[in-house]
């Protein structure tokens, strides 16, 4: 058949395009990261090994290396995306629960609510990641800095998400207020933290909310 042929005929077989299998740059870091992430959720930090990530990413050692230069390196990767992704979900969190909120009470209970607090065990493995990844930033300088980065764009964020909330009925909220609110939101949520370290002497999930809401609302008071 000529090439002429071809074009006339519309039902004529047509050469199939050569479609690669090789992997870009950033799809083979992501396999790895994921690989990386599913250890450190499932076994712990200390549990994370080179080798059995290239096991299950199907990355080879050697190009894992290449990409991430150490297991520290790996490892700091993952913990300041987690880091960073728990942080997104607790703003959107609050976010979505202060829209159209106008009291102060309205307002704070609400605030309350998206904090990370339960005993369930998906958000018990969500502060226990945070934990691991505090005290893995007390000896990885690299690690730390990018939290610290993630937590001040997060912090700025949640101040201005309760600033608007509560200046919808105060308007002359006081910034130190809104500092001071938003520092209570995180020590809860870094407080919760720490009683899963011994849950049978952690207190009721509504003890704590209803703690919080109160002491907020005196902080409202006094501004």
């Amino acid at each position: 058949m000529s090439p002429t042929d071809t074009l006339a005929d519309p039902d004529a077989a047509l050469p199939t395009p050569k479609v690669s299998n090789r992997r870009t740059a950033e799809q083979t870091r992501g396999l790895v990261l994921a690989a990386a992430r599913e250890q450190i959720v499932h076994s712990g930090i200390a549990e994370l090994h080179v080798a059995a990530v290239a096991r299950s990413s199907g990355v080879s050692e050697t190009l894992i290396y290449r990409y991430f230069k150490s297991r520290t390196g790996l490892l700091e990767e993952v913990l300041a995306d987690l880091w960073e992704e728990q942080g997104a979900r607790t703003l959107t969190a609050v976010e979505e629960l202060l829209d159209g909120a106008d009291t102060d009470e309205v307002s704070l209970r609400r605030v309350v609510a998206a904090l990370p607090i339960g005993h369930d065990p998906d958000t018990a493995v969500k502060r226990g990641l945070m934990l691991q990844t505090l005290a893995a930033a007390t000896t990885l300088p690299e690690l730390r800095r990018r939290i610290a980065r993630v937590q001040r764009d997060h912090d700025a964020r949640i101040e201005q998400v309760v600033a608007t909330a509560l200046r919808a009925s105060a308007p002359d909220v006081r910034a130190s207020t809104v500092r001071t609110i938003r520092a209570l939101i995180t020590a809860v949520a870094l407080g919760s933290a720490m009683t899963d370290l011994n849950p049978a002497t952690a207190p009721e999930d509504d003890d704590v909310r209803g703690l919080l809401a109160l002491l907020l609302s005196g902080l409202t008071a006094a501004r």
